[in-house]
């Protein structure tokens, strides 16, 4: 009797964690907006996000594309929602506020020039995850790790048959 109790009260005990669970948004994102400029023209620029989320701090860097990264600051994640701020150049501070949506982080963004009070329309969304387990998972060969003469890993992957 003690013994289903105790396993009642780990399941209820874990059900309440998983329901208090927050989605993670760690991960690479990207997208693109436009910024209104004077005369109507419209600037089309992209966003590449690399978030990095422990509890409801956030960290990481935000870009152009993967190789032009600046690091942001303020970085907070609540209630499906983030916020954090990017120093693109002296004196211009990008602030970000965006809601999680599926694979979608979408909101606005401000401080851009030539209007830096306009909110800008973001959205961006999650790429695909390039640990070695993701990347493994389209891997088609086979793997043989020793070390001292004793073997590791010996194991294949995919099909030895395309047709």
């Amino acid at each position: 009797m003690k013994q289903s109790r105790r396993l009642s009260s780990f399941i209820l005990f874990c059900a309440a964690l998983a329901a208090h669970a927050q989605p993670n948004v760690s991960g690479r994102w990207q997208g693109s907006f436009d910024i209104p400029g004077p005369g109507g023209a419209v600037q089309r620029d992209t966003a590449f996000l690399i978030l990095q989320q422990t509890g409801t701090q956030i960290t990481g860097s935000a870009g152009r594309s993967e190789d032009m990264q600046t690091p942001l600051h303020d970085g907070l994640f609540r209630n499906d929602a983030i916020a954090f701020a990017v120093d693109v150049r002296p004196g211009t501070t990008v602030r970000f506020k965006l809601q999680l949506q599926g694979d979608h982080l979408r909101g606005t963004a401000t401080g851009l020039p030539p209007d830096p009070v306009a909110n800008i329309a973001v959205d961006v969304t999650r790429l695909p995850d390039p640990s070695l387990a993701a990347l493994l998972q389209h891997f088609m060969g086979s793997i043989l790790v020793l070390r001292d003469g004793q073997v590791l890993a010996d194991r294949s992957f995919g099909s030895a048959n395309l047709e």
